[in-house]
């Protein structure tokens, strides 16, 4: 509810009807001075009583001071999933029949509608805007315009209303939760592979009796021997495994696909491995890059450090800066002490830029296993298959043709390098990643 100090302005206008109203009698006195000289006063009173009536609308509307206002904003804002932000007008004293609001915000959401008429039922008005967020920040809500009518309709009253409503806006937990959940129980309930405490994997568990329908491959013949029974072997998955997610932060993961921004689709799909990673009994860590260094987490033991990674994830701006290549993964591999999984998400435009980037996975690629995430270039691949009708569109077409074709020499070249690729949509980047890891752990590549 806000105070009379709130109210950083409040002013009275006329309206659109009696501005209208006046100036119809501007015509009809030189009418009637034209026709009846006499009566040419008519049109001065009829100007007279329109300028009273104006008078008495404007001391006729609601003040200001009057009304009660709330706003319910939200706690916290994920990524890419839209909320609502309540409203709660209520006038004391002469409330009138209609009301609108318009909103005054930064750049880090969309709030729609961008205004809102709606009416009064018992003195109350309860609008509702609903806030799209368009990248991770602070969505910051400056102010409230609020207007309203007097009971005539001649004169209108304008509010400002100060606020300083901060709401965050963070990468969506929410959905790597939800989704998580999902992956567990698919896996639990059709059997699809997942990691198991023992029967797959390379690391040696247990003997136990050899019955029919085992793998030959795993008898152990000098443990058969000595007991005079036949033994095989059992196996687990590994587990204290190092896991790097490695972000590229650069002008290029700014561009937004599926009205999301490419940094935060990577932020998502990594933290959902890392989730996973660690209720697997991995270690999993964070790295951002972009012109230099950026944040740098080492990997975390326990399901418990899934908060840590989110706080150090929540700092990872976006930059406009071009990317660094040989600076950035050169501290990366100096960083890393131990054989681990790489998971490099970052993105090129063509074969120029991408030679470094080549250069410096290669480096890695000798003592780590490294998998490859970027997003399929929908925006070429539309101008491809579209029709062309004009002769601009077959340009566009050749071009984006070209460029795609560059961009498959880039990934045929990771992929002789020994890298593991993922080119993938928004929507499937998480469940695809996580298929990877569970596809290399269980294949014992890690």
């Amino acid at each position: 509810m806000i105070k009379h100090s709130d109210i950083s302005h409040s002013s009275i206008s006329v309206t659109r009807l009696a501005v209208l109203l006046m100036a119809g009698g501007v015509p009809l006195t030189l009418l009637l001075a034209f026709i009846a000289p006499s009566l040419w006063a008519v049109g001065g009173g009829w100007i007279a009583f329109i300028f009273s009536m104006i008078i008495i609308d404007a001391l006729l509307t609601a003040s200001a001071y009057h009304l009660n206002f709330k706003c319910t904003p939200p706690v916290q804002i994920y990524i890419g999933q839209d909320e609502e932000m309540p409203l709660h007008v209520e006038f004391v004293q002469r409330p009138p029949n209609w009301l609108e609001l318009i909103v005054e915000y930064n750049d880090f959401a969309k709030i729609t509608p961008t205004s809102i008429i709606t009416q009064l039922v018992d003195s109350i008005a309860k609008p509702v805007f609903r806030v799209s967020p368009l990248r991770r920040g602070q969505l910051k809500v400056s102010r409230f315009w609020l207007r309203w009518k007097g009971p005539l309709g001649l004169a209108s009253r304008t509010a400002i209303i100060e606020t300083n409503i901060k709401v965050p806006i963070i990468s969506n937990i929410k959905a790597i939760r939800e989704q998580a959940i999902q992956l567990f129980s698919r896996n639990s309930f059709y059997g699809l592979k997942r990691q198991r405490a023992t029967g797959e994997g390379t690391e040696f568990d247990s003997l136990r009796e050899f019955v029919s329908g085992m793998d030959h491959r795993r008898i152990d013949w000098k443990s058969s021997a000595r007991h005079n029974i036949l033994l095989a072997k059992e196996f687990r998955t590994e587990r204290n495994h190092n896991i790097m997610i490695a972000i590229d932060t650069g002008h290029l993961m700014s561009g937004l696909l599926a009205e999301m921004p490419k940094l935060d689709h990577c932020l998502n799909a990594g933290l959902l491995l890392a989730l996973m990673g660690l209720r697997g009994g991995d270690r999993v860590g964070f790295y951002s890059f972009d012109a230099e260094p950026g944040m740098f987490c080492k990997p975390l033991a326990h399901a418990s450090s899934f908060k840590i990674l989110q706080h150090f994830t929540a700092s990872i701006d976006y930059s406009t800066n071009e990317t660094n290549f040989t600076l950035s993964l050169s501290i990366l591999g100096q960083n890393l002490d131990r054989r681990s999984l790489l998971v490099i998400f970052t993105d090129f435009c063509d074969t120029t830029s991408a030679e470094l980037m080549l250069e410096n996975i290669g480096r890695l690629v000798r003592d780590h296993v490294v998998v490859f995430v970027t997003f399929t270039d929908q925006e070429l691949e539309e101008m491809v298959i579209k029709q062309p009708v004009t002769t601009e569109f077959i340009s566009q077409a050749v071009i984006a043709a070209g460029l795609l074709k560059e961009r498959d020499l880039v990934l045929s070249k990771l992929h002789r390098l020994g890298v593991h690729l993922l080119e993938t949509t928004p929507t499937k980047v998480g469940p695809e990643l996580l298929n990877k890891y569970l596809e290399l752990k269980t294949r014992g590549a890690l």
